[in-house]
């Protein structure tokens, strides 16, 4: 249940980005703060001296997840539309190959301690803000929805069905 925290709050706060984003069209300095933030939580559970802590702090760290669909929309709309298919493709298998390759480094290592993983995971989390740095997304504003309007939004072109599709993965 601990491990399933950080997705509730993600969840909840996903939308509200995304709303934010769309009204604003500053989804790289979103990305951005959610960067900052997800550099500050991994030093804070590397910190943890309780598993309370660690909770508190994993659950609170879910909000980091919530930026993650961002890197997707800003691929959208810096990628050429005759191969955007493609790179959307790419950035999707390069979140899974990170998310992949981080728990396979924790189950091969020997003596890797969780602080250690923590501390590792703050340095490329800071290193990804560093890269993204010079990326240049055009600040395009959409008419954005209201959080009322979800119903609306899952019954646009299928998006209902790849949700579902999605969550059985």
């Amino acid at each position: 249940m601990i491990m399933a925290f950080p997705s509730i709050i993600s969840v909840i706060i996903l939308l509200p980005v995304g709303i934010y984003a769309d009204k604003t069209g500053k989804r790289k300095e979103l990305v951005m703060i959610g960067l900052i933030l997800g550099t500050v939580f991994n030093i804070l559970l590397g910190l943890a001296r309780s598993w309370v802590e660690l909770v508190i702090y994993r659950t609170i760290g879910g909000i980091v997840f919530a930026f993650g669909s961002l890197f997707m929309a800003m691929g959208a709309l810096i990628a050429p539309e005759r191969i955007r298919g493609t790179i959307l493709g790419v950035l999707a298998g390069s979140m899974m190959l990170g998310m992949g390759a981080s728990q396979v480094i924790a189950g091969l290592i020997p003596g890797l301690t969780p602080q250690t993983l923590y501390f590792t995971g703050a340095t490329l989390t800071f290193l990804s803000l560093l890269l993204l740095l010079p990326v240049k997304v055009p600040r395009i504003r959409l008419p954005a929805m209201k959080m009322s309007d979800i119903a609306t939004a899952l019954k646009a072109r299928g998006v209902y069905w790849t949700a579902i599709a999605i969550v059985y993965t």
